[in-house]
């Protein structure tokens, strides 16, 4: 079933994401260990995002490769988390918070690359 479309993975995992950033938090936390928590779970969420966009965009358009998938990957993935932050300041005892833009962002990055040298990999 997703074998043969790799787009539905990416809106499955999307929907995962929002999914998680529209519950409501039960109660404001500051706590230092949640906090890491968090970060380290919007990089690895992002991470697979762009793991999974980049391989999207690689078994389906044709004629487009390494340095635009990796533009591509990134850009989209950037835009998406920007808006999934504006989102979650909508949420009861959510907001936006610039580093949990800089974890998805990070996760983004590191994601596309991965993908890029398990690609290439491939490719060889």
């Amino acid at each position: 079933m997703f074998a043969d479309h790799p787009w539905r993975v990416v809106f499955v995992w999307v929907g995962i994401i929002l999914l998680f950033s529209s519950i409501p938090v039960s109660y404001p936390y500051k706590n230092g260990t949640i906090f890491k928590v968090d970060k380290i779970a919007h990089f690895t969420e992002y991470l697979i995002l762009a793991f999974l966009v980049y391989h999207a965009l690689f078994s389906s358009i044709s004629g487009i490769k390494g340095k635009w998938i990796i533009i591509l990957t990134i850009a989209g993935c950037f835009i998406f988390g920007g808006l999934d932050e504006l989102h979650q300041s909508w949420i009861t005892y959510r907001s936006s918070d610039i580093y949990d833009f800089i974890s998805n962002v990070c996760g983004v990055v590191s994601g596309s690359f991965i993908a890029k040298r398990v690609y290439r990999l491939q490719v060889r």
